[in-house]
């Protein structure tokens, strides 16, 4: 019973990461997000994926480098984006290309499954 418990919380934790990484990425193609407010956002995730991924690393043996590419390949997509990098000094919201966008676009496509991965992972452990 407690071990359900555990499970249904860090998977609830997990669902607010992915809504929080969602939120984030509708924010940046609708041109909501300020240069300044990205590194912090991002160091801000990943003490709370840190924690988790923590946990559920060391209780259910899942690897720590799962959500690597939420943590790291996409804050290096978007802070070396050109627009990113040319707007970075401005104190309004970025404008990404089209292109800029597209490339979020893939990363979705490409690591959408991670964070499902990580559920189904804790739930089957």
């Amino acid at each position: 019973h407690n071990q359900r418990v555990l499970k249904d919380h860090l998977i609830s934790e997990v669902k607010e990461i992915r809504n929080d990484y969602r939120s984030f990425l509708n924010n940046l193609y609708s041109d909501k997000i300020l240069p300044k407010s990205v590194l912090p956002w991002f160091k801000l995730m990943n003490i709370k994926t840190g924690d988790i991924i923590e946990i559920v690393s060391s209780k259910y043996n899942i690897r720590k480098t799962i959500l690597t590419p939420y943590q790291n390949d996409l804050r290096d997509l978007i802070t070396d984006n050109p627009d990113f990098i040319s707007q970075f000094n401005s104190n309004s919201p970025i404008k990404f290309s089209d292109l800029s966008k597209s490339s979020f676009i893939k990363f979705q496509q490409d690591y959408n499954h991670v964070i499902n991965s990580l559920i189904i992972e804790i739930n089957d452990a």
